[in-house]
């Protein structure tokens, strides 16, 4: 069911979050129509250019904004940033992108970081200079460039930024943020990604470099990695609003490692043909390509103590320039021949293979060398990118991530499991409240003798061939799952029917049938308009009557679902695809005459708490801290840090620790780095108390809730009281419309042991009562036993219409167990106010992730891949087993791209 309701959410959040994406080597003339400047900017640098494309690369090789003239037709008819930031053009320190060249002598210090890691990854170059040069007039306290602004449409309007520090290849940052005064400036480019907006934020238009974008302002150069800033504008407690009436301090800048310090940067040119983004479309222009400057910008090297010679670096650059400007007019006159003879594309590859050494020195990490010969450094044979020198904040290893998972449930151990496989990138902490792992998910002791096995599962009993990534778990460990196929036996008496033979009710409503099956056609047809459409809307729409709703459709759709009372109100698409789907459709196809004559096929689970309990030590030997027993008191803060308060329980016999006791146990406040929240929604909004943000308060309080109970028992006159378990002959029909079923009905007559049963409640049809004949469903169970010996279990929905049950009828000396479970409900609400925005609460800078069955739909398998999502969101990869499994790989990526706005790449498995 959910694939495609994640797909169909998923591409409509997807495809709005960026404008259109460019690829360095076929840029169109304008990417926004109104632009001044252009985009198509060719290789030719000129003092005069209009281009509007900004490169952000390294310490030698950046850009940054500027005025097109010394005059402008807004405010006091000056170059203020304020009154041309609409038309700003683009100022590179090097030759070769058809922009404007920063004149010599302009920057006296500049500083770039790189940062990469899970939570964001961006560029940033931060500095001083004089930029009455580049017609900034003296004094102008400057202004902020974004490609938002009021309009949308960018500040420059049109403006595109790229950076090929973080792979080696050009990439396009959909956001960035910059600032520039006539003396101090600063710009960040963020790699696409959930958290980009937060990190390269344009809402502080006001407010200068040290609140937006904060790094050093002193002279001298150097290049740093960098670790992430905290987001501008979020503490802990608020998130600053422009315009309050006080601005609070602005965040430090994030600390800084692998420090280089440079004595000088000089004006160069740039060969991109050397990017693996180059199009045929602009190769024939690559041959402009300027020659290189040797005039250079002199500063003292921050942290140096000799200054480095001016002359062999001149001369390097020289060296090195020379050696690409020879690539580039071999390509060019390569690509010119080709042309001529039909053969371009040969053209191409003979260009990339002549800049190969380049392209795969940057994809390497290192510098290419047409840019490591532009670093004014000395002759000797030690340059000084080679020998980086020490700083204060300098570490040799970045410490892994601090990672606390809450909730050893089916989430929270495939997450602890995804992060575990990297333990030189986290310090993984899971905890749970409860003595064992595993949730809903645990097996009980049960008497071998009296029915066939010493255990049975408990909660979660199986499921379908769908759940690809369970059985991944289930395969890693030595369990597997076993086939089964289904039985079901709805209502009683002239309410009866069962997908094994035909009944009379079956019979009766043969018209509904037909309508039913017409109008899930027409809702397979236009499915968009239907998809959150309420059930009993849908089904109304179509006249079928009430009989029929209530006594075939809902019960067939709570079966699969575990929807429960809340059935009615889940939106059409769910019902439809049952239907229709071939893959995971349970009663696909619709039988005209019967509505459902399949058996589906279905899968039950092994020993859950063995395999939960194996699990837990598997991931204890990976170096996981499994702490059962204690439970997540409060959240104290999320930034810079998480601060949290640990409690310990007091172990019961069974392991399964009652809720809110111990309280007279004191709690124990810890730090992480990162947390994931792998526990129900209303109980995340509740340990967020008042660290809530708006978003997280109106998606987990969007999301509903019921309490259920399941009596485990042998009372088998109160199953036969109001389930029908026994072939009955008088219910029984050999014919549909003329059909001969004379061939089912023999089957019921030897076959008939229903392994799933519902029962509509006296007071309300649309009431259901379920039931399980566990000993016929579970393997490992005798379902041979004579019925006396069968286990059932008996679920009583939501706590609310406990007047309309009849657990008080079950002998209690028949009663082995009873469990309260506190269960989504799966509204229409749910699929409108709470899913599509999931999303959001995962694009947040506050070090919490959320995982778990209530952000789709509550099933095991969505459990499983939350976890993994939530994993691979912190940087983990994703199994190279799941993503050579198509439909495995399918469900992770719309689950992904709709709860995390992320893509799964090939290159993040292992």
């Amino acid at each position: 069911m959910f694939q495609f309701l994640t797909l169909l959410l998923s591409i409509r959040l997807i495809s709005a979050q960026y404008t259109a994406t460019y690829s360095v080597g076929s840029l169109p003339d304008h990417s926004q129509t109104g632009q001044s400047g252009t985009n198509a900017c060719g290789t030719n640098s000129s003092q005069t250019s209009g281009c509007q494309n900004l490169f952000i690369n390294s310490i030698d090789d950046f850009c940054v904004w500027g005025p097109p003239s010394n005059s402008s037709d807004e405010g006091n008819n000056s170059s203020d940033i304020g009154n041309v930031e609409q038309i700003v053009v683009s100022y590179c320190l090097n030759e070769g992108y058809g922009t404007r060249v920063i004149p010599d002598g302009t920057i006296t210090g500049a500083h770039f970081v790189k940062v990469q890691n899970s939570e964001v990854s961006y560029v940033q170059v931060t500095g001083i200079g004089d930029f009455t040069k580049i017609m900034i007039p003296a004094g102008d306290y400057g202004g902020e460039l974004d490609p938002h602004s009021y309009t949308g449409l960018g500040n420059p309007q049109g403006g595109l930024v790229f950076s090929n520090a973080f792979n080696g290849t050009y990439e396009q940052s959909h956001e960035w943020t910059s600032f520039i005064s006539a003396t101090t400036f600063c710009v960040r480019a963020c790699q696409d990604g959930p958290n980009a907006p937060g990190w390269c934020q344009h809402i502080y238009d006001t407010l200068d470099c040290a609140f937006t974008i904060p790094g050093s302002m002193a002279s001298g150069f150097d290049e740093c990695l960098g670790d992430p800033a905290e987001e501008p504008g979020v503490y802990s407690s608020s998130t600053f609003t422009q315009g309050a009436p006080s601005t609070p301090s602005p965040h430090p800048a994030g600390p800084t490692s692998m420090c280089t310090t440079y004595s000088t940067i000089s004006v160069s040119s740039v060969n991109l043909a050397a990017s693996p983004t180059m199009s045929a479309a602009n190769s024939s222009s690559i041959g402009n390509s300027s020659s290189s400057s040797n005039t250079s910008t002199m500063a003292t090297s921050r942290g140096a103590s000799v200054s480095q010679s001016a002359s062999g670096g001149a001369t390097g650059g020289v060296a090195a320039s020379s050696m690409t400007s020879a690539t580039t007019v071999a390509a060019a006159a390569t690509a010119s021949a080709s042309k001529a003879a039909g053969e371009r594309n040969s053209s191409l590859d003979a260009c990339l293979a002549l800049s190969e050494v380049n392209i795969s020195d940057r994809a390497a990490g290192r510098p290419n060398s047409h840019i490591e010969g532009r670093m004014q450094r000395s002759t000797s044979s030690t340059s000084s990118r080679s020998t980086p020198q020490s700083t204060s904040n300098s570490r040799s290893k970045m410490a892994p991530k601090r990672v606390l998972v809450v909730g050893a449930g089916a989430a929270g151990m495939a997450c602890a499991d995804g992060l575990a496989q990297h333990p030189d990138r986290f310090e993984v902490t899971l905890i749970d409240a409860q003595a064992y792992c595993g949730g809903q998910a645990f097996s009980i002791p049960i008497d071998k003798e009296r029915f066939g096995s010493e255990w049975m599962n408990q909660g979660v009993q199986g499921g379908s061939y769908i759940y690809q990534h369970t059985f991944h778990h289930f395969h890693k460990l030595g369990y597997e799952a076993k086939p089964v196929d289904l039985q079901v036996s709805f209502g009683k008496g002239d309410k009866f029917w069962t997908n094994l033979f035909p009944t009379q009710l079956v019979a009766t409503h043969a018209k509904d049938i037909k309508r039913f099956k017409t109008a899930i056609k027409v809702m397979r047809w236009f499915e968009v308009f239907f998809a959150l459409i309420p059930i009993k809307v849908s089904l109304k729409m179509w006249g079928l009557s009430e009989e029929f709703i209530n006594y075939m459709i809902y019960p067939s759709l709570a079966l699969f679902l575990g929807t429960g009372n809340a059935t009615p109100d889940l939106p059409s698409i769910m019902m439809e695809r049952l239907y229709t789907s071939p893959t995971y459709g349970m009663w696909y196809p619709i039988d005209d005459k019967s509505l459902s004559s399949n058996l589906p096929p279905m899968v039950v689970f092994p020993e859950s708490s063995d395999f939960y309990t194996k699990w837990q030590k598997t991931l204890e030997s990976k170096g996981v801290k499994v702490r059962l027993n204690t439970e997540l008191d409060a959240i104290h803060s999320r930034t810079p840090k998480v601060r949290v308060s640990l409690r310990p329980r007091r172990q019961q016999d069974d392991l399964h620790n009652p809720v809110a006791e111990d309280h007279d146990i004191p709690t124990q406040e810890e730090e992480f780095d990162e947390i994931v929240l792998c526990v129900l929604a209303d109980t995340a909004k509740r340990l967020l108390g008042k660290q809530a943000r708006g978003i997280e308060k109106f998606v987990l309080g969007n999301t509903q809730w019921s309490d259920d109970i399941t009596v485990t028992h042998t009372d088998l006159d109160y199953i036969k009281k109001w389930y029908t378990i026994d072939f009955d002959n008088g219910q029984a029909v050999s014919t549909l419309s003329g059909r001969d079923e004379s061939g089912r009905v023999q089957k019921g007559e030897k076959e008939f042991m229903p392994m799933y049963m519902i029962k509509q409640t006296p007071a309300d049809s649309r009431k259901l009562e379920m039931c399980f004949d566990c000993s016929a469903f579970q393997y490992q169970l005798d379902k041979n036993k004579p019925m006396e010996n069968h286990i059932f279990q008996s679920i009583f929905l939501n706590n609310k219409h406990e007047e309309t049950w009849s657990k008080h009828e079950i002998r209690k000396d028949k009663i082995l167990r009873e469990d309260w479970w506190h269960q989504l409900c799966h509204g229409w609400k749910h699929y409108a106010f709470v899913v599509p925005f999931v999303m959001f609460l995962n694009w947040n800078s506050r070090h919490t992730t959320y995982a778990g069955a209530w952000t789709m739909v509550n099933a095991h398998e969505v459990a499983v891949i939350s976890g993994q999502a939530a994993a691979y969101k912190l940087g983990a990869d994703y199994p190279a087993e799941l993503y050579e499994n198509e439909f495995a790989r399918i469900s992770f990526q719309a689950y992904l791209a709709l709860t995390h706005g992320m893509r799964l790449k090939k290159s993040r498995t292992s």
